[in-house]
């Protein structure tokens, strides 16, 4: 049943992608009034925004999943850090958003939260669909970022300057992450379609791991978990000689997983690092940030665990001849490792 699961690890991976457009314009529209409050408003020179995570990189899962939205909002002429603009924007948004507009049909600013670089908050809406007008919750994440220039190589080149003359590059960079976003999306956004599905697949994987420790009360979380797994499933995709075979794209990313303390992936050819480091999982634009040095041993470990049962599961399934026992193998795969049970409204229980 090799071909047939192949087939439906495809089909997850690209589920409900269509849908996914009328939710991408319902939220742009959205942040564009909130850009232009904030831009009256403001006392800030700012430059511009773009859409960034997994929406502006085009990897996001299928409406069932209802992503988030990221947006950076690129600020002239201020210094890290910028917590004292992250209050400035939560002030704005706080005073100056209705509850209720042609763009949303509920704002509550009680529910907005702030950290000292990001602000989060809540907007329901209504798309069409081809299930015919839904309800939706959408949530915003606001982060704002240096402009340097608006061209992105100037302003990638200008930003990687400026962490090179901090006193520690290897952990300031922290200060600069966002004002390196449209070049990380980019590199991300412009990977060929086969690419695409294997990110989604292994961000269906990661995910269900992260619910349910989360459920069972385990914490697992590290900084740049997301950039992790979608690094280590673009790596896994180049290494696939076959493009089409989705399946096999997805077994090297889940042995990479295995072998994570053996890993090296450098599409920023950073030579800050010594050449042999293990593990190394570089920022593809940063050469300062090395994400395995944020991956802690207890994540490392469930990691590798999930990544080993995992496998064992595909190959057992892989292995079946008969077409009824296959769909109840793939089935007992789907749910085990890949998706959540859907909720009273269709979508999944996936990030609540």
């Amino acid at each position: 049943m090799y071909p047939l699961l192949n087939r439906d690890l495809k089909d997850l991976a690209n589920a409900e992608l269509d849908n996914l457009h009328s939710y991408k314009t319902a939220g742009r529209a959205i942040f564009e009034r909130v850009y232009k409050t904030i831009v009256h408003f403001s006392p800030y020179r700012i430059s511009r925004y773009v859409l960034a995570g997994s929406m502006g990189k085009n990897i996001s899962l299928g409406l069932d999943f209802q992503p988030d939205f990221d947006f950076v909002i690129f600020v002239r002429e201020v210094t890290p850090p910028l917590k004292p603009v992250v209050d400035e924007f939560y002030r704005i948004l706080e005073t100056q958003l209705p509850s209720n507009c042609a763009e949303w049909n509920v704002f509550d600013p009680f529910k907005m939260t702030k950290t000292s670089y990001s602000i989060k908050f809540l907007m329901t809406t209504v798309i069409e669909t081809s299930r015919g007008r839904q309800k939706v919750h959408m949530e915003f994440d606001l982060l704002p970022a240096i402009s340097f220039a608006r061209d992105i190589a100037k302003q990638t080149g200008a930003t990687l300057g400026a962490i090179r003359r901090t006193k520690n590059p290897r952990v300031d960079w922290n200060h600069y992450s966002t004002a390196l976003c449209e070049n990380t999306i980019r590199f991300v956004r412009d990977q060929p379609p086969f690419t695409h599905s294997v990110i989604r697949l292994a961000k269906l994987w990661d995910s269900k791991l992260k619910v349910e420790l989360q459920e069972s009360g385990n914490k697992f979380h590290f900084s740049g978990r997301s950039s992790v797994i979608e690094l280590i499933a673009i790596h896994a995709a180049n290494l696939q000689e076959k493009k089409a075979n989705l399946l096999e794209a997805f077994r090297r990313f889940l042995n990479l997983i295995e072998n994570i303390d053996d890993i090296q992936i450098n599409f920023c050819n950073s030579t800050i690092y010594p050449k042999d480091l293990k593990p190394g999982i570089f920022d593809s634009i940063n050469p300062y940030n090395n994400y395995a040095d944020k991956i802690d041993p207890v994540s490392k470990q469930l990691l590798k665990e999930r990544a080993r049962s995992t496998l064992y599961s595909l190959t057992s399934v892989a292995k079946i001849t008969n077409e009824s026992d296959y769909a109840t193998g793939f089935a007992s795969v789907k749910m085990t490792y890949l998706v959540k049970e859907r909720n009273l409204n269709g979508g999944f229980n996936l990030y609540q």
